[in-house]
């Protein structure tokens, strides 16, 4: 049951593809979003990895959540 809710194994398994990803949109700080789009990678799959690299934790997150729209 655990693992049908867990997040986890989708971020284990879209790794690589991530890392690729960081790594073919070095030019510019906005690349990521165009080899984003052309990789067929959803934006929220994106954020998750990008949280765990950051190291922000849910309490954070929900701080942050208040301001979304302006910071995204």
């Amino acid at each position: 049951m655990e693992t049908e809710v867990s997040i986890i194994p989708l971020l284990i398994q879209s790794q690589d593809k991530f890392i690729s990803l960081l790594k073919l949109s070095d030019k510019t700080p906005f690349s990521i979003f165009e080899v984003m789009k052309s990789a067929g990678i959803p934006g929220n799959l994106l954020l998750k990895h990008l949280v765990i690299l950051a190291d922000v934790g849910g309490e954070t997150l929900q701080r942050i959540n208040a301001d979304f729209a302006s910071l995204f």
